[in-house]
């Protein structure tokens, strides 16, 4: 039976209420809108390089949890001294067990849109920190995977240098929020006070696999997996009130949701009338190369953990995985649940995936993706890959993130690996992902076959 979750931001589980309604799915029987490649016509990123950011908040009042944005002012200047933007912002603390490690990670919420470092103007941005990972690579690492396998979006970012109320603060990432718009998740505005219309409530719709249930709203499938509502951000209430729209529109993609999940389990290949089989393949690939713990998809109840595993729907189309998140963690950098190992697999054991390889041609078409990523070098590139993102980050910029925070050689987290330099760092990385490649790629053509030769 399919529960509603009530929840508040701190993750805190209030109730769960009875099921909801059945009404029909209006499933695409055919290759609807969403089977998705490219950019989908959103604005060129180029990407600034080397600038610097400070975030003043108003009389130097300290961020103190993730929850109450503070007034403050963000300047961000450019590597030769020139000032980029300089405007008014709201500043709060973001993350989960990240926001309770020495180096915190931020988000802003300009007062009005602007555009950071070549990214399009949008208000909401992040500053990551990425204190676990000592290579400062992972996250960027996978959304260049994202966009190179090719993922209709992953969320740009660019590295900089932040001095908080003017105290300096080390390398952080300035990323795009994951969030509805034209040059980020680009679903249709869908109005949870008006729409009803059939075609309408087919989309669009922002939604998170998390364990954490920190939406206002929160849903189990069929499955016990807990999906949570980021757009529509939804009121209980009103999901509870037959005569409110999004009564409607809540029943409709919680239908929908739960047929998707039992196509998983079917024989042939029902599941595309329900998945964007291109961001399937992709999403799939991209998570089990860098081997993430967390993008594992199972029910709320199990001891695993599942968390940034986003979906969403576009009207008329399917549904689509995606974009990728929160990646500290992945690449051998966890000392727990087989993480450290380049070898075996481990999404495709989730209660999602070990459905689609045991009763669909999914698998063949992962293979089939792998083999065009092998031939065209993407797969065997992977250290260059990495080796070109380190190259964007000023190596003098680096010293000083690591005076600032003396943790080289030292263990700041689940660290499978501790390196005694930055060198060292980044070369386990590379090892790790060279060595993981190539054990995916053993196993695939020990499954499958050799891959092609075009």
């Amino acid at each position: 039976m399919n529960t509603f979750i009530r929840s508040i931001a701190a993750g805190t589980l209030l109730a769960a209420l009875a099921a909801c309604g059945s009404s029909g799915s209006d499933t695409p029987t055919t290759a609807a809108p969403g089977d998705n490649d490219g950019n989908d016509g959103r604005t060129p990123v180029q990407l600034v390089q080397g600038a610097t950011i400070r975030v003043n908040t108003e009389g130097g009042a300290p961020v103190l949890n993730t929850d109450d944005y503070l007034d403050a002012t963000v300047r961000v200047i450019s590597a030769t001294g020139e000032t980029l933007l300089e405007a008014p912002t709201q500043v709060r603390g973001r993350g989960n067990s990240t926001w309770g490690l020495p180096k915190k990670p931020y988000r802003l919420k300009l007062r009005e849109a602007a555009p950071m470092l070549g990214m399009p103007a949008e208000r909401d941005w992040n500053l990551l920190a990425n204190y676990i990972d000592k290579s400062m690579v992972r996250n960027k690492l996978a959304m260049n995977l994202g966009d190179q396998f090719g993922l209709t979006y992953s969320p740009h970012s660019t590295f900089v240098e932040l001095y908080f109320n003017d105290e300096y603060q080390g390398v952080y990432q300035i990323f795009e929020h994951v969030e509805t718009g034209a040059n980020r998740v680009n679903v249709e505005s869908l109005d949870q006070d008006e729409d009803t219309d059939p075609a309408r409530v087919t989309g669009g719709y922002l939604m998170e696999v998390d364990h954490r249930l920190d939406e206002d709203v929160c849903w189990q499938t069929n499955l016990g997996v807990p999906l949570c509502f980021k757009d529509p951000e939804y009121e209980v209430e009103d999901i509870d009130n037959p005569e409110h729209p999004s009564y409607t529109q809540f029943n409709y993609i919680t239908t929908y949701l739960n047929e998707a999940e039992a196509s998983l389990s079917a024989s042939g290949n029902s599941y595309t009338n329900y998945f964007d089989v291109n961001s399937a393949v992709n999403f799939y690939l991209i998570q089990e190369l860098m081997k993430n713990n967390d993008a594992q998809i199972y029910p709320l109840e199990s001891e695993q953990y599942t968390s940034s595993v986003f979906l969403h729907k576009r009207r008329g189309g399917k549904l689509t995985f995606g974009p990728l998140w929160d990646f500290d963690i992945a690449a051998g950098n966890i000392n727990y649940n087989f993480g450290p190992s380049p070898e075996g697999w481990m999404i495709r054991e989730d209660v999602w995936h070990s459905r689609l390889f045991a009763n669909t041609d999914f698998g063949e078409r992962v293979f089939e993706k792998w083999c065009s990523l092998k031939r065209d070098g993407t797969i065997d590139g992977l250290a260059n890959e990495v080796d070109a993102i380190v190259a964007t980050i000023d190596r003098d910029a680096i010293d000083r993130n690591f005076v600032r925070w003396d943790i080289l050689g030292t263990n700041v987290g689940p660290n499978a690996f501790v390196g005694e330099t930055y060198e060292e760092e980044v070369d386990y990385l590379k090892d790790w992902m060279t060595r993981r490649a190539n054990w995916m790629h053993e196993a695939f053509t020990e499954e499958f076959g050799a891959c092609p030769a075009t």
